[in-house]
């Protein structure tokens, strides 16, 4: 018999906090904890504190202008605005490949959604995303702003999502790049933004707004009402 020898990983899939938290089972000091956990989620450095350094990157994350008002439509929520939400955690804690991925997925899901609001019936069949996009360039309705930065979170999404050897040197900068870009894709679509009108917001792409008429997210506004969308 041949005895052979193998490296192993233990339990990859543990999570130390949890046997942690066993130590204060009795205890009330949950900021030791909140604490551990935190430093086990997130992906630091020898000698850093894994607290600032996700406040660092949170704030970094924060300085931005966009989505600030969304329409509260269940579907956009959960398919749209979730995955960006999700993809600023992931930067946040340092798991940019995560983030990355993410924010691919929001625009991926955007791309889809506004597909079928104009052209359902082309939308209904599987495609991947760089041909959504080049079919969604035929439509006026769609902003440049959506195809620009859909197009740039693609191109740094395949960089890391479909090669073994993908890049560890500049995995920040493009999770951050991928984070903001799909930022702005789906501002140019979704944002309700001031109009000229003083206490009225508006959107400009027809197909999303006649959407949310239709699903009662945005509705006529009756006499002596104030008004809060258009």
């Amino acid at each position: 018999m041949t005895h052979q020898r193998a490296l192993v990983s233990l339990n990859p899939l543990s999570l130390s906090f949890i046997s942690f938290r066993a130590k204060y089972s009795d205890k009330a000091d949950y900021k030791d904890i909140a604490y551990e956990m935190l430093r086990n989620f997130s992906l630091s450095f020898a000698g850093c504190d894994p607290v600032q350094l996700v406040i660092e990157r949170a704030e970094r994350t924060d300085q931005n202008d966009f989505l600030k008002i969304v329409p509260a439509d269940e579907l956009i929520i959960d398919k749209l605005i979730q995955p960006l939400i999700e993809a600023r955690i992931c930067f946040c804690l340092g798991h940019y490949a995560a983030c990355i991925a993410m924010a691919g997925t929001a625009c991926e899901m955007t791309s889809l959604f506004i597909h079928e609001l104009i052209d359902p019936e082309k939308a209904s069949s599987w495609t991947g995303q760089g041909k959504r996009l080049k079919q969604l360039e035929k439509f006026p309705e769609v902003p440049k702003d959506f195809l620009t930065n859909a197009e740039t979170v693609r191109d740094v999404r395949n960089k890391y999502m479909h090669l073994l050897d993908r890049p560890k040197t500049d995995e920040e900068e493009d999770a951050n790049l991928a984070l903001w870009s799909a930022l702005r894709a789906i501002d140019s679509l979704l944002d309700l933004k001031p109009t000229d009108v003083p206490g009225v917001l508006g959107l400009n792409v027809t197909p999303v707004k006649n959407y949310l008429r239709e699903n009662g997210v945005i509705t006529d506004i009756l006499s002596g009402e104030v008004p809060q969308d258009s």
